[in-house]
This record gives structure tokens, sequence and C-alpha cells, in this order.
């Protein structure tokens, strides 16, 4: 018992000397009765062990000696001097500074590290004493070994250290080998000869080739031997030139055999188990690897891949690998990641499997949430991949028993239709693989359309850039796109056709490519859907086509009286963001067990938002057929909005009012728009000639058709255009069959 008592007591006042050597600055690390490093120890000489590993270190090692890291990282070099070469501090004109006793009766002198770069050595001062600096450690009191010796302070670090006078920094910072033999090269003085004719060897055997290292290179030394006052004996001197010969073998040897870095860094990243190399469903290679508790992948070429092959070089090797190897072993891992590697599908922040949905939090622990019919639950699981960009926030955690529709206390939509669509379609966006309409807000200024779009993207795809204008490239807002899950557009008075265009193709899905950066022929492939939403004041903004693939939400403005600040609004949308998407959560589980069950005689265009529409309606207590009946209203208030801003629809509804046929072609549907006296004066929105007439009706086509009037184009010697009036609308609507839910009274329980 007694002995147990003294062996906590020695190993508990190892660890706090330890801890006390970090708070001064030093870089600590554990060593054993025999000297030598417990961990690979290389990476503290470039980072200081943290209070945390310190301590796991003495738990694992409870009687680990402590030893301190010299050099830059501790800003000490430690003068070692060894008594049994009867070498004593006295001979040297050291300042008054911290000093130690090693465990051979030794000393330890401990000087404050100068501005240039110091290397450890043996018998810089002489036989028997060292310098430990760059690449060294010493141990350091209260550490002793097992024959008894120990390692005391004689005047500790804490009395303080003292500069490297200025003979030692002249002695440690000598003439390089070059200096050497150039300056020696016509011979010198008896003191210096050895060292000299060691640098003059040197410089010969790497100035020639081996078959001329006897003929040449050695008789060269020998010439420069005489030029001396004192030559040295020759068999001295063959015995400097054979030492340094030895030592030029081994390099070459080495050169030959080992391996280049570029290829140790191959060897580091395919022999490690938590590494997978893999590409994407278009080719791109990707790397996978271990990340503290998780694992991350990014593509090989990201500037992550490099930082991490760099860490793990340094962290192997102790050195760093060069710029020219990373490149060159990624080459080859990319390849390996190509040919060789699974391929994997990625998503964008949230995908389907299997029938279970997964969402990314995407924070620094990579972590998913995992939604089945069952629940949720939030997981670190490697094997669901999903795509990272740097401009993407990390999510809070949903908290269980959150209700989403607490959003409407932040969102200003008063119309109780809307409401509903806009909740019903806000959880409809964690849905993928299926076409989502576009929300439009809409409404006057001081409505806080700005903020419910940054609102939204918080929900649903946090970011660092929240909202953005459409871009004026078709390019970049194709990179947008490809980037985000959700994009909020801003303020948008007007879209480009071509514009408007690839934001009908994201919403329905499509492919698109754009030539790969330095590249004559190749590249870069994009294939996606996304959520999309627009605020502008008015719904000029909307081409047709797009407008189709919209939900309209009208937007008030707010009273002064109901008018918070955004600080404030902020803060509490941040306490109540939590359960909103615990909510969200909790609404999709659901729906995952009631969408199997539904059949829908009819729908719209979009026909697997409305068919999710109608089991999110049901989670959530609104109503399937009550979301259908919301959703075709505002189906219909797309088409008016259509009818009463285009002047040819408009003209078109007035000019078949008494009329049930007519056909003709297009120069002479144009004159008949440009001789009626209500619309000769919109002259500046009239088409200006048959060809953007034709144009403009075949865009108005379904919108006509909800209002009972058909255009048919009829090709022939001379092309018509066909208008005929039927009695009802054409365009489908979303029906309920007579069995819309099977086993209905199987989710009852789980909605209320």
């Amino acid at each position: 018992m007694v002995k147990i008592q003294i062996f906590m007591l020695t190993s508990n006042s190892k660890v706090k000397a330890a801890l006390k050597y970090q708070e001064l600055g030093m870089s600590v690390i554990p060593v054993g009765q025999d000297k030598k490093p417990l961990i690979k120890w290389e990476q503290y000489q470039y980072c200081r062990a943290s209070k945390e590993q310190i301590n796991a270190w003495w738990r694992r090692f409870p009687a680990a000696n402590v030893a301190v890291v010299t050099g830059t990282i501790s800003g000490i070099v430690v003068i070692d001097i060894d008594k049994k070469h009867n070498r004593s501090s006295k001979e040297f004109d050291f300042p008054a500074t911290a000093c130690a006793r090693s465990a051979n009766d030794g000393e330890h002198i401990f000087l404050k590290y100068p501005g240039e770069a110091v290397k450890s050595g043996s018998a810089i001062l002489g036989a028997g004493v060292d310098v430990r600096a760059d690449a060294g450690y010493i141990i350091v009191d209260p550490s002793e070994l097992s024959n008894g010796g120990k390692y005391e302070w004689i005047v500790p670090l804490e009395d303080g250290v003292a500069d490297m006078p200025q003979w030692l920094l002249h002695k440690l910072a000598g003439p390089s080998s070059t200096q050497k033999w150039e300056k020696g090269i016509n011979g010198v003085a008896e003191g210096e000869r050895n060292e000299t004719a060691a640098s003059m060897a040197g410089k010969l055997l790497s100035s020639y080739s081996t078959k001329l290292w006897e003929p040449v290179g050695w008789e060269s030394l020998k010439a420069w031997n005489h030029k001396c006052p004192k030559p040295l004996p020759e068999k001295e001197l063959r015995t400097v030139w054979e030492s340094i010969k030895k030592r030029a073998v081994k390099q070459l040897v080495d050169k030959k055999t080992k391996p280049s870095q570029a290829d140790q860094i191959i060897e580091l990243v395919t022999s490690d188990p938590n590494v997978t190399l893999f590409h994407d469903e278009f080719k791109t290679p990707f790397i996978q690897f271990q990340v503290d508790n998780h694992k991350e992948y990014w593509p090989c070429k990201s500037s992550e891949v490099r930082m991490w092959i760099s860490m793990r070089f340094w962290q192997t090797h102790g050195k760093s690998a060069s710029n020219d190897a990373i490149s060159t072993a990624l080459n080859t891992l990319q390849a390996i990641a190509k040919y060789q590697g699974a391929e994997y599908t990625l998503s964008n922040r949230v995908a389907l499997k299997d029938n279970d949905l997964y969402y990314s939090l995407s924070n620094k622990n990579w972590e998913n949430v995992h939604i089945t019919e069952d629940g949720w639950s939030v997981e670190n699981d490697a094997s669901k991949f999903f795509r990272r960009y740097t401009h993407q926030a990390p999510q809070v955690y949903p908290a269980k028993g959150g209700d989403v529709k607490d959003i409407l206390r932040f969102i200003n939509i008063k119309n109780e239709e809307h409401q509903a669509l806009f909740i019903i379609s806000l959880v409809c966006f964690f849905m993928p693989g299926i076409p989502h309409p576009a929300l439009y807000f809409y409404g006057p200024q001081g409505a806080a359309k700005s903020t419910t779009s940054r609102l939204i993207k918080k929900i649903i795809d946090p970011s660092l850039v929240e909202v953005s204008e459409i871009p004026k490239d078709q390019n970049d807002l194709i990179m947008k796109l490809s980037h985000n899950w959700c994009l909020m557009f801003d303020n948008v008075s007007s879209i480009p056709s071509t514009l408007s265009d690839i934001l009908c193709r994201a919403i329905t899905g499509s492919g698109f490519s754009k030539r790969e950066l330095y590249s004559d022929d190749s590249d870069v492939i994009y294939n996606f859907q996304r959520c999309i939403s627009i605020n502008g004041i008015n719904l000029l903004a909307l081409k047709p086509d797009l407008l189709e693939r919209s939900i309209l939400i009208g937007l008030d403005r707010i009273t002064k009286k109901d008018r918070k600040s955004e600080q404030e609004l902020l803060r509490d949308f941040d306490s109540a963001l939590p359960g909103i998407l615990g909510g969200i959560m909790d609404t999709l589980s659901l729906a995952l067990s009631i969408k199997p069950t539904i059949r829908l005689t009819e729908t719209p265009r979009m026909a697997d938002y409305t068919t999710w529409g109608y089991a999110i309606a049901e989670a959530l207590g609104y109503g399937g057929d009550t979301f259908l009946k919301y959703y075709n209203r505002n189906i219909d208030l797309q088409h008016e909005e259509v009818i009463g801003e285009s002047v040819v629809a408009s003209f078109v509804v007035d000019f078949m009012e008494e009329r049930m046929h007519w056909e003709g072609s297009a120069t002479e549907l144009l004159d008949e728009i440009s001789t009626d006296p209500v619309y000769v004066k919109r002259d500046d929105e009239l088409p200006k000639n048959p060809q953007s007439l034709s144009r403009m009706l075949n865009e108005i086509k379904t919108n006509l058709e909800e209002c009972g009037i058909i255009i048919e184009f009829v090709s022939g010697r001379r092309r018509k255009v066909v208008i005929r009036k039927v009695s009802e609308s054409t365009a489908p609507s979303a029906t309920p069959s007579q069995n819309t839910l099977i086993g209905e009274n199987k989710h009852e329980d789980r909605k209320e």
C-alpha cells in the first residue's frame, strides 16, 4: 500500500512539472527510463502539446519522465556537458542563467534561442559537450533513471534564461562546408587541417563521378595537403578521405534505393486503412480520410486534400513535403480514385436512399440527420456522401418536439391559404429528387421580402451568403445553382429569357456543361435539381414558363406597431430554429409513411410536388384535399397574372369573347391587334413582327388553355394560327381519387 502511494505521488509530481513547463511556453514530451520518447514526438518540434494531451500521456504512462523539446519551439538551447569526459562549465564563459544537474552528474546550461537556426550536434565545443537545439530534447527535473540518477535544477528556469553569448553564436554558426574548403584552398594552419581536409574531400567527391574519385579526387586532395605549412601525414589524410567517401557512397545508395517524396506520399495514403479513394457520378476523383473522430471527403484537387497530405507527411517524417512531390503524388492518387475506386453519387445537402431521407448538417463533425418512417436521429455515418462547399454554414441541431408552424411568427404572410402553401413547400424543400415549384414572394416595400428569404435559407440550406441577385452571366448562374441546394434571389425586377430558361431547367432537373478552365476540349458537367425562391415588388419578373413552375405568396407591408428591429427578430428566430427544424424532421418522418398510400387521379405539371405536398399536408394536419384546393387556386392566380400582364394574352381573350373559332396567318392576327383601338394605345408592348407574335402565343398557350382558349399552329403551304374556344379549361388540376388514402387510420395517432 505504501509503495502505491509513493508511486502515485511520484507520477503526480511529474505531470505537474510537465504542465508547469508547458505554461512557461515549453514543448513537453514523455520519455522512458531509457531516455527515449514514448510517443512519436517529431510533430512537437513544431507545435506544443495541450494540457489535455499532457494529462492523457501521463494517464497512459504514469511513470514517464519529463523532457522539453529544445530549439525554436521552446525558445531554448541547452549545452549538455558530460562529466565523464572531465568537462565542466567553468571552462566556458557562460553568463548567469538557468542550469541543472543531469542524472550522470553532468551539467545542462540553458540559453535563449537566437534568431537564426541552431542545429543540435555532438562535440561542437569539443569532446563531451553537446548542443541541444532544433530537432533535440533534454530531460528535466523531476525525472530519474532506473539506476537512481536524478535530474535536478541548480538554477531553475523561473530565475531566468540568459541570451546566448556572442562567442558561442559565432562558434555555432561557424563557416559552412563550402566556406571551409574555399577559405583553405591554398592550405591552412595546423589546427584547421582535419576539418578543412574533410570539407575539401566532400567537395571533390561530389564534383566527380565515382570512376574519377581515386585518380582525380584523391590526387587533388594530396596536392592540396602539400600546400599546408605543415601537411597532415598521408595515413591520417587517407583516413579522412575514406571516412568522407564512405558517407558519399551511402548517399548514392540512398538516392537510388530510397523512395521519392511523391512515392512516400502515395504509400502513406494507400496504406492507411482509414483512407478511401473513390469518384463521383461525373468521374471526379475524391479522397476520404480520418479527422479526429469523424471522416471527411474532398475532391483530390482541393486545397483541403493538399493540406491534409502536408500534415500527414510532416507527422510521419518530421519534415515538409515539397509542392512538386504533393502534386506528383496527387496525379497518381486521382488516377487510382478514378479507375480503381468505387463510384458514389454525391448529394447537395439532402439525399434519399432506400426510402430513408438524409439531411447534412454541414458541421465540423460531418453529421447528418437520418429520417425514416419511424422517426429521426443525428448520426455520423461516413458512408452517406454529401458535397461540401466553402460557402456552406453549419446547421443547428434539430430539437425533438418542435413545430414547423412556429416559423409563421417570423414570416409576414397574412393569407391563410398562402400560409399553408408556404409551410408545405418549406417542408417539401427537404425532399430531393423531385421538381419543387419556386416560391415567389411579392409585395410592396416594407413587406420584409428580403428578411423572409434569409430566414428560409437559414432553415433549409444555411450559407455564408444568404441571398443573392440574379447573375448576368449564365455560367455564373449555373455555378450558383450547382453549389447551393436552395437559392434565394433577392429584389428581382427582371429576369432575362436565357436565365429564366436555366431556372426552369434547374427546377425540373437538367444537365449543363461548360468548358473547363485552361482546357480546349474538356467539359465540366453539372446535373441537378434545385429549390429556388424569388422575391420582388411585382410579378413582372416571371416569364410564363417560370411562373407556371412557381407558387405565388403575397406579403403585406408591415405596420409600424408590428415592426421589429432585425437584430431582435434574428435573435428570437435563432432561439426558435432548433424547434422549427425538429418539427420539419417530424413532419418528413410521417410524410414518408403516408406518401405510398396516396393516389391522385389528376395532377398539374408539378405532379411529384403535388403528391408529396398532399402527404405533407396530411402530416401537418391541413389535410391533403385542402392542399389541393389551395394549390389549384394558386395555379389559377398564375394564369390570371400572365394574362393580365401580357398584351397578347389580353387581346386574345377579348378577341375571342364573341367568337368560338378563328384561323388565319400570324400576319393577319397581328393586323387585328394593331388596328384594335384599345390595344393600339399599347404600341410599345405589341410584337413588332409575325415571328415575335408566334413566339409570344407559344409562351402563353398553357395559360390561355386554362381560360378555355386553345391555340394551335397548323403547318402547310401557308402556316396558320387556329384559335378556338372550348366550354371548360383543359389544363389539369390535382384531384384525389375515391381512395386517396389507403389505411387512413394508420396515421391518425401520429398526426395527433
